[in-house]
């Protein structure tokens, strides 16, 4: 039985959370924006930001709806952007990463290829921000290539959403982490469109640059997973 029944029309919110953005959140609505399958929806989640990010979707118009929260983190955002959204498959990109033209047509034709699919990835490859000068010292390369699922390449149905549950809010660095080990602890059938259909900036404030922060949490995310794994059915 298909568990995912509403996807004709193939309604999407395309979600944005973003915090002090006002640098790159243009171009990350410029990309939903300009998709070959367009949402229907795109809703940006402003999480209490201080500098003028929320004047920078004011002048998308009506084609972009604001949301503002006061600052919770991240999983915050997502988590006001889900309930918020309109539409039962809903998109997610970081306030700071773009999609290539086709991402939302390739990952609608692998939905409708196989119905059961309630979340679809994508490859993804990253880039060095521009602003950054090159005597910077950051803490790894940009990625080439990136075939793992991250979060600015999500395409979920709202069913699949509520059976791995919302992020969670205490995470700051780690919160993706902790929510896919959930996602795949679920019968939620998850799908990877085996195709470069994203673009991660990496620059000087990504959260994956706080390495000490980041290996705390990931232990904390990984014991959480194996005691779940342990723990009597």
């Amino acid at each position: 039985m298909n568990k995912y029944p509403s996807t004709e029309p193939f309604l999407i919110t395309a979600l944005v959370p973003m915090f002090n953005a006002e640098q790159y959140v243009g171009e990350a609505l410029d990309a939903i924006l300009s998709q070959t399958t367009p949402p229907a929806e795109v809703l940006a989640v402003d999480d209490g930001s201080t500098d003028g990010s929320a004047a920078v979707v004011a002048s998308f118009g009506s084609a972009v709806r604001l949301v503002s929260r006061a600052n919770g983190g991240v999983s915050a955002a997502r988590n006001t952007g889900f309930a918020a959204a309109s539409h039962p498959w809903i998109a997610v990109c970081d306030n700071d990463d773009v999609w290539l033209p086709t991402k939302l047509e390739r990952q609608v034709e692998a939905v409708r290829a196989n119905p059961n699919v309630g979340v679809v990835f994508t490859w993804l490859t990253e880039f060095l921000s521009p602003e950054i000068p090159p005597e910077s010292v950051i803490t790894r390369a940009p990625m080439e290539l990136a075939t793992g699922p991250l979060i600015s390449t999500m395409l979920a149905h709202r069913h699949a959403l509520d059976a791995v549950g919302p992020f969670d809010e205490k995470q700051r660095v780690g919160d993706w982490i902790e929510w896919y080990a959930r996602l795949i602890d679920t019968d939620v059938v998850a799908y990877t469109v085996p195709e470069v259909l994203a673009r991660r900036r990496h620059h000087l404030n990504n959260n994956s640059n706080r390495e000490a922060a980041h290996k705390r949490e990931m232990l904390s995310v990984m014991r959480a997973h194996l005691e779940r794994r342990r723990a009597p059915s």
